[in-house]
């Protein structure tokens, strides 16, 4: 595809797309894909029914963060005395912090009939999931999933309204 036809082509679909980013551009009123990639010529259109299947690398995990310092400092001034205040220094310090929960970079890989494959990075590195970029990547997560399985037909379209009228409004 020649770089001046990509351009059209990925405005075109870019009006009517039920789901954009990331490169991917979904189009359910002619369903269709459209991938963007650099350079324009090597951008690439599919019907929903060449997609043959996404695998999800979604790698959980978690720590705890502690501050063993702070715990120390008020286990030694809760005690009075010298010697209870190493006591209660390194007993503070022993004191668990809160569980962090993470994902560490989570991806996508979508294969097609025609043997070609591409990943797509979400997010790199350890990512939080209270923060607010965590937050954010679960749901485009949600969102790209429930979009990938009503291309592949296993969700049918007034299923995918409803599930994203649910993240919505939740």
């Amino acid at each position: 595809m020649d770089k001046i036809k990509a351009k059209e082509l990925y405005k075109e679909m870019k009006q009517d797309a039920s789901f954009n980013g990331y490169g991917l551009v979904f189009n359910d009123k002619k369903q269709k894909l459209f991938i963007k990639l650099h350079p324009w010529e090597d951008c690439r259109v599919y019907n929903y029914r060449d997609i043959m299947n996404d695998t999800w690398f979604l790698k959980p995990g978690s720590y705890n963060q502690g501050h063993p310092w702070l715990g120390a400092y008020a286990g030694s001034a809760m005690s009075h005395n010298v010697s209870g205040g190493i006591m209660g220094a390194l007993m503070g310090s022993r004191i668990p912090g809160k569980k962090v929960t993470y994902t560490t970079n989570p991806r996508v890989n979508i294969s097609f009939r025609d043997g070609f494959d591409i990943t797509i990075v979400l997010g790199h590195g350890l990512i939080k999931d209270r923060s607010i970029r965590g937050r954010s990547i679960k749901e485009v997560i949600k969102i790209l999933q429930a979009q990938l399985a009503k291309a592949e037909g296993e969700m049918t379209l007034d299923e995918y309204d409803k599930f994203m009228d649910r993240i919505w409004n939740s």
